[in-house]
């Protein structure tokens, strides 16, 4: 029983982190979609989660660790 419920600790600390996750991509996909600055906290978050950047003539594509792709056209 024991193992059990410190599976199910586990379990939730994961599910947080996920949540969290999910949040500061929300906010990323957000600033590369408007163009808007990022402040310290979000740059560094960001930042840990990025893999590469791509730059292509008519857009960006930021690879995130997750496998996770997000794309920006360039306005013009």
């Amino acid at each position: 029983m024991d193992e059990l419920q410190e599976r199910q600790r586990e379990l939730k600390v994961t599910a947080g982190r996920y949540v969290e996750v999910k949040y500061w991509l929300d906010a990323y996909k957000e600033h590369v979609q408007s163009g808007e600055k990022m402040d310290t906290d979000d740059a560094v978050m960001i930042r840990s989660l990025t893999d590469k950047i791509v730059v292509y003539d008519d857009r960006l594509e930021i690879h995130l660790r997750i496998g996770e792709i997000l794309e920006a056209r360039y306005l013009k």
